[in-house]
């Protein structure tokens, strides 16, 4: 019994030891701390975290500080992003969409774990107006008056759609993901603006006093795809602004409001031989949500 209680109090005495030890240690070499090069920011060392996008190819740049000795770095996800280092420089480049932890480790064995997030853009449009547009001299009020209601009561399509989201995969915006309610699919948006004659001027006034006028000057065509092929249409995103009068835009203003046109008129034309133009129109709060890591 004695015997046992000889080797416990030399273990114990050891471990006392060895832990003073790795106090001192760390008592004289500084934490391993991450900057940015420029020292106008400042990185936060206390939550740290970096966010990047899937379509970068140039890799971001980060200062390590502190520690003992060379630094190694390493990526728990290779996939996702690649670290090196280069003397105190950490260089991180994203793979593809996900995340990853990307630690840091110097010769006296502390490590420093840097969270790294990869992914897209995402963005929330709520649609605030729903309406027809009917273009066409020849239409009688009755005709106009029975086509509006059956494509607002109409059971499929844009008018039963309450959201969209759209994630964008490239830096120009134009490709990505288009979800419209459970349905996911693949957008094109790289075609040549469309410039009306006139803006495109919507009043919308709704039940909680909200009442503003909307001059919309451009619309880009984009056009989506199921995965499959077996569904395919194309809608018109207006520009980006604040929906405000030209005069009186303000660009940095929040929230921006977008305006969505999908064109029906193949759809009646037949049943509507005066019918030049049908046309959904749906005005949509913007909402920038974050970064998914969702590929």
């Amino acid at each position: 019994m004695k015997k046992l209680a000889k080797i416990l109090l030399f273990s114990l005495s050891l471990l006392s030891i060895s832990l003073s030890s790795c106090s001192e240690n760390e008592d004289s070499v500084l934490p391993i701390e991450l900057a940015y090069e420029s020292p106008d920011v400042v990185f936060d060392n206390e939550n740290p975290r970096m966010t990047m996008m899937g379509y970068e190819t140039s890799e971001r740049v980060l200062l390590i500080r502190g520690g003992q000795g060379e630094y190694r770095v390493e990526s728990s996800n290779n996939a996702v992003a690649e670290a090196r280092c280069e003397g105190n420089r950490l260089l991180v480049r994203p793979i593809g969409a996900g995340k990853t932890n990307v630690i840091i480790r110097d010769e006296s064995g502390c490590d420093y774990w840097l969270s790294v997030s990869v992914g897209y853009p995402f963005y929330k449009y709520a649609v605030i107006d729903n309406r027809v547009s009917l273009q066409g001299e020849g239409l009688t009020d009755d005709e106009k008056k029975a086509l509006e209601k059956e494509m607002l009561e109409a059971q499929t399509g844009p008018v039963v759609l309450t959201s969209y989201a759209f994630v964008y995969k490239n830096e120009a915006k134009s490709e990505g993901t288009l979800v419209l309610g459970s349905s996911h699919y693949s957008f094109d948006a790289s075609a040549q603006v469309v410039v009306p004659e006139e803006p495109l001027q919507v009043d919308v006034r709704t039940d909680d006093g909200f009442a503003r006028s909307f001059f919309f000057e451009s619309f880009t065509p984009v056009r989506f795809s199921s995965e499959n092929g077996s569904v395919s249409d194309e809608l018109f995103l207006s520009e980006r602004n604040a929906g405000v009068a030209p005069a009186t835009r303000d660009l940095d203003q929040t929230p921006y409001f977008r305006c969505f046109v999908f064109d029906r008129t193949a759809q009646y034309k037949e049943r509507y031989p005066a019918l030049e133009r049908a046309c959904y129109l749906q005005i949509a709060v913007e909402q920038y949500v974050g970064v998914t890591t969702e590929d």
